[in-house]
């Protein structure tokens, strides 16, 4: 196994942002023709989700701040900064559209969608990474 303790592969923020146009592309598509009629579901979702990364972060950088050089320490490093601005954005993009009246006809209701679904995108793969970050350290931890 792979026991370096940089945060390896240095594109993975590119790989996200790619893979988060993608996901945000089909998703306005799916929203602008009408094949997602229940959205208000998937954005209290998206925003409940958002919300317990936000906590997890927190609780995260506290725990990994009482420990130095610590693994989760490390990991917060790499991934930290990403997670916690795909969070944000995507709590910011939920409110708003919870907020207001969705029509599939808005322009700037699908553009709003659009940009949830790439900060939503972001996020959980951020969160993903930061997990795989942890227990490939655990795993080399025991070596």
């Amino acid at each position: 196994m792979n026991c370096e303790r940089t945060c390896g592969n240095s594109c993975s923020i590119c790989i996200a942002v790619l893979v988060s146009v993608v996901v945000a592309t089909i998703v306005a598509l799916l929203y602008a023709f009408e094949f997602i009629p229940t959205i208000t579901t998937a954005i209290w979702i998206v925003f409940g989700f958002a919300a317990l990364n936000l906590v997890l972060l927190v609780v995260g950088l506290y725990g990994g701040g009482l420990v130095r050089r610590s693994l989760l320490g490390k990991c917060l490093c790499c991934y930290g900064a990403l997670v916690l601005v795909a969070t944000i954005a995507t709590l910011a993009l939920a409110i708003i559209a919870l907020s207001i009246t969705l029509a599939t006809d808005s322009i700037a209701a699908i553009i709003l969608i659009a940009l949830g679904a790439f900060f939503a995108s972001v996020m959980a793969i951020g969160f993903i990474s930061m997990l795989v970050c942890l227990i490939k350290g655990l795993c080399c931890w025991n070596d």
